[in-house]
């Protein structure tokens, strides 16, 4: 209804009204605050998880996992939750798909970006949640002989890739032309990124970053790979394609051993406990009780029969030798 008030005319607002003002202005108040907010979800720890972008109200899932970018994207998205660099990018097996209606949304950086926000994004190359990423952020902080892995092969606790070495300012791989990279430097390497251990370490002629340092070599006693024996300067001959040898490491958290335990204890009760519950349930254990039993109950007659036979031999046995034995002469 309109009010006349000093020859104006008014129109009072509801509550109703009121309240949806209120709630529209909230909601814009939290998406300016949200806005670019990056999170991990579904990982063990707090640094490491699937990827998650709050926009227009909701939160998404991040994919493309572009090869010649990888790294750099989980590099941006580790600082701009305040970590110093990512150890490793993941992939879906690790963390699990998004479970939300909006499809993940492409991104890539080249490192140079501060924070996710100034990536590019692919709003118009929208992939399902199978190709949602995550990524495994370091706690430590970067410093010259800092350790990550360039690679996605990943599944549930381990991780694969090219071992880089964070050496001059720049990231680089390890020159083995020599062959000295072993196992006992693929432990260290994997124990200072923060794993628990080595599953296995190779070489390789494939290889994404130049290399920094070359004939490393590790006694076992080193906490870090820069303690170890290695060259800086790198002979060019040697330690440039396609002669250049680089390495590569599979690490795993303890989780990882925990886990391949479950899995091999349900194989075991797979393979003992259900043939067992078959049998049972299909009545062929009942069955084969009975035929048993009833077999037993058919050759009891003929096992006492032959016993009393066999009794009856040696009786008659016993008797005549006694009788032999009686009717022999005195000497």
């Amino acid at each position: 209804a309109l009010e006349e008030s000093g020859g104006a005319h008014t129109c009072p607002m509801s509550n109703s009204g009121l309240l949806v003002v209120l709630v529209v202005l909230l909601f814009s108040i939290v998406d300016l605050c949200f806005a670019g907010i990056v999170r991990l979800t579904n990982g063990t720890y707090g640094h490491e998880g699937r990827v998650e972008v709050y926009s227009n109200g909701q939160w998404h899932t991040v994919c493309g996992w572009r090869s010649d970018s990888k790294l750099d994207t989980a590099d941006v998205i580790c600082r701009d939750l305040g970590y110093s660099f990512a150890i490793h990018p993941s992939d879906t097996d690790n963390f699990g798909q998004g479970s939300t209606s909006m499809l993940s949304i492409p991104v890539f950086c080249d490192s140079s970006e501060k924070t996710l926000e100034e990536c590019t994004f692919k709003y118009d190359h929208i992939c399902p949640h199978s190709r949602d990423i995550g990524v495994v952020c370091s706690r430590n902080p970067l410093k010259p002989g800092s350790v990550r892995l360039d690679g996605t092969i990943s599944y549930k606790s381990y991780a694969c890739g090219e071992v880089q070495v964070y050496l001059d300012s720049r990231w680089g791989g390890i020159c083995d032309t020599q062959s000295t990279w072993n196992e006992v430097a693929a432990e260290i390497a994997c124990k200072q990124m923060g794993f628990d251990g080595l599953i296995k370490t190779r070489r390789t002629y494939y290889y994404k970053t130049k290399q920094v340092i070359g004939s490393l070599y590790c006694t076992g006693k080193e906490s870090e790979l820069l303690e170890c024996h290695f060259n800086r300067e790198i002979p060019s001959r040697y330690c440039t394609p396609p002669k250049a040898v680089g390495v590569m490491a599979c690490c795993y958290y303890k989780t990882f051993t925990l886990w391949f335990s479950i899995k091999l204890l349900s194989f075991f009760i797979l393979i003992t406990c259900v043939p067992i519950w078959v049998c049972i349930k299909s009545g062929w254990c009942d069955e084969s009780a009975n035929s048993s039993h009833s077999m037993q109950t058919r050759v009891q007659p003929y096992q006492d029969q032959v016993v009393q036979e066999v009794e009856e031999v040696q009786y008659s046995v016993r008797k005549t030798v006694i009788k032999r034995t009686l009717l022999q002469p005195l000497q």
